[in-house]
């Protein structure tokens, strides 16, 4: 699969929503997904894969999903890191770094939404995000109803605080194994939700207490039960450093003590990720080993990386397989 990636500021390679103006396209990129800059009748969802360079440089591109094929300039369209035949997981995992490195056009979200996931993590973060936009809108409900201050705006504060699931939402995608998803989304509701109280209610100290606390105590039981899962024997480990017994890597650190070294984790395993694809198997399967258990810290067991474990396994076993017979 051909992947190319952008490294970004301080090492964390993510997906560039603003592409490069006018860039290049030569056959390495046949079959490229694109974004439309603009929009179009012809292709309402603006992701169509590119089939063919003309001499003229206008490229020919088949709308996706689509049979449906229209030509565009250069300058038309966004090169987006994937191609038609990339995983619906890859496309999530960017989706996920978007979140958190605050991407407000994330085009790996917009294109996982239409790409027929079966990941399962977009109906999660669909049902997520109608949760997090019904408890904004909410919050500034009450801000126009009631007095700043007032009694009556602190108890439907209050009321709005006991009824909303947000967090729930959070702990069941990491019980569900997926703790990239449970961190990205977490992420987003630090960074809405408590800065919308903080702004608009800062005269209602007893409820931002509460959702201070509650948040708090949502950190640490992620932490905890993170650092649960990291003490679990894991044979995919055992079995990697059986053939690389001097092999290190994030998944040989200690367990995160604190939510900000579990959110650096998992910037730490996503740049892992995308790594990965750039180190040969076959002359560096050390690296690319080690780069695959990195990644797998945040997702192992989760429905999501059925593909990427099994690519995992299969190689360990080729590759315990050669050492055996040598």
């Amino acid at each position: 699969m051909k992947i190319f990636y952008f490294a970004l500021l301080l090492g964390f390679m993510i997906f560039s929503t603003t592409g490069l103006s006018a860039r290049e396209y030569d056959d390495n990129d046949i079959k490229r997904v694109l974004y439309l800059n603009k929009k179009s009748q012809q292709a309402p969802q603006r992701f169509v894969i590119l089939e063919s360079i003309q001499p003229s440089g206008l490229l020919e591109c088949r709308i996706l999903g689509s049979s449906t094929v229209i030509k565009l300039r250069k300058n038309d369209v966004t090169a987006l890191d994937f191609y038609e035949d990339s995983s619906n997981f890859l496309i999530t995992q960017y989706a996920l770094m978007g979140m958190v490195d605050r991407i407000r056009k994330n085009l790996p979200l917009m294109l996982a939404r239409v790409n027929n996931d079966n990941t399962g993590r977009i109906n999660a973060l669909a049902n997520y995000a109608n949760s997090i936009k019904e408890f904004n809108s909410n919050c500034y409900k009450i801000l126009n109803q009631f007095a700043s201050g007032s009694q009556e705006q602190e108890d439907a504060l209050n009321n709005l605080l006991q009824k909303t699931k947000i967090l729930d939402q959070i702990k069941k995608a990491a019980v569900s194994g997926d703790w990239a998803l449970a961190i990205a989304m977490y992420d987003v509701y630090n960074d809405s939700c408590i800065k919308i109280l903080n702004k608009h209610f800062s005269v209602l100290k007893a409820p931002r207490k509460e959702a201070a606390t509650k948040c708090e105590e949502c950190e640490k039981e992620l932490v905890l039960n993170f650092a649960r899962k990291l003490q679990q024997p894991n044979v995919r480990r055992s079995t990697f450093l059986k053939l690389y017994p001097a092999a290190r890597g994030l998944w040989s650190l200690s367990a995160p003590g604190n939510y900000q070294e579990l959110r650096n984790l998992f910037i730490q395993s996503m740049q892992s990720y995308v790594r990965s694809d750039k180190i040969s198997k076959l002359f560096e399967p050390q690296d690319w080993g080690a780069a695959i258990l990195d990644a797998l810290l945040l997702v192992e067991g989760a429905p999501c990386a059925a593909e990427l474990e099994k690519e995992f396994d299969t190689e360990m076993l080729n590759l315990s397989k050669r050492a055996a017979q040598k």
